[in-house]
């Protein structure tokens, strides 16, 4: 597995080195309207998208997946990309 401790999800060593593009649309007030299990934020009036996770060249303690930016689907960076992942069965 991985060199450190795996993190509250059992995942080890995912924070950090890369800001990830999320489902949702940007919306700065929609943390205070949404529901509290899986919040999506929709796509209608916008095009921008919600990265998060913190990527290689910015401090630790903003390598977190609540840390979050907004930007265009066409922004580029060395940082920023998808990490591919596998649906679980609750």
């Amino acid at each position: 597995m991985g060199t450190y401790s795996a993190n509250a999800f059992g995942l080890h060593e995912v924070a950090g080195n890369l800001w990830e593009w999320c489902l949702d649309a940007y919306d700065r007030g929609f943390s205070g309207r949404s529901p509290k299990r899986d919040p999506v934020s929709p796509w209608e009036g916008t095009t921008i998208r919600v990265y998060r996770g913190g990527g290689f060249s910015i401090a630790a303690v903003d390598a977190r997946s609540a840390f979050r930016y907004d930007g265009s689907p066409s922004d580029t960076d060395d940082n920023l990309g998808v990490r591919p992942a596998v649906g679980i069965e609750p």
